[in-house]
């Protein structure tokens, strides 16, 4: 199958789901997603779908122009975004990305609040590392179909209010810098290396 977006070098779906009227009205719930290995000329830029998103950055690093300020997401860190607010974001190098679209009625107040809290949506890899799992699990269940409606909605009500407490506890500096080795050791020396 032929990859139409320029700037996407491999991709793992995108997987759809068709949320029942249940959980429309009363749920929080995926809408599609994937995972994407990118590289530029990738870039999006939007300000019309009635939809959130989340994008965790797993390899690499992502641009994004939200809300008047432009960052860097990298690998670990993952931005919450509303796509019906002017966004831009684009790869300026490898990256890999895991992402899905989401809404639900209760959607937009917890959005506020991670706002205030955070003001763009970018997340530290304190963040990233908590709700990763729940962002696997999110993606494995739009990908094999087997997942309730009542499962998406606990992972993703159970993100959102993860990103929207403001934790006491951070990581330390030492924390990090081993977080950081073993995903490069994961990253660079997962299989056998061969002579």
């Amino acid at each position: 199958m032929a990859i139409e977006e320029p700037g996407v070098l491999w991709r793992d779906g995108v997987y759809f789901y068709a949320a029942s009227n249940f959980a429309k009205q009363h749920l929080f719930y995926p809408m599609w997603g994937a995972t994407y290995e990118l590289d530029s000329p990738y870039r999006i830029r939007r300000d019309y779908m009635d939809a959130y998103m989340i994008q965790y950055v797993a390899c690499g690093a992502l641009h994004f122009k939200l809300r008047g300020h432009h960052f860097v997401a990298k690998e670990g860190e993952l931005v919450l975004l509303a796509c019906r607010e002017k966004n831009d974001y684009w790869s300026e190098g490898t990256a890999r990305v895991k992402w899905f679209h989401f809404n639900g009625r209760e959607v937009g107040p917890l959005l506020e609040r991670i706002y205030e809290t955070n003001g763009s949506g970018h997340m530290s890899t304190f963040f990233g590392a908590r709700v990763e799992p729940l962002i696997d699990d999110i993606l494995q269940g739009l990908k094999s179909g087997n997942c309730s409606e009542f499962q998406f909605s606990r992972n993703l009500y159970s993100i959102l209010c993860q990103l929207a407490e403001q934790s006491l506890e951070k990581e330390t500096p030492a924390e990090e810098s081993v977080r950081r080795a073993v995903a490069y050791i994961r990253r660079h020396y997962a299989e056998p290396l061969s002579v």
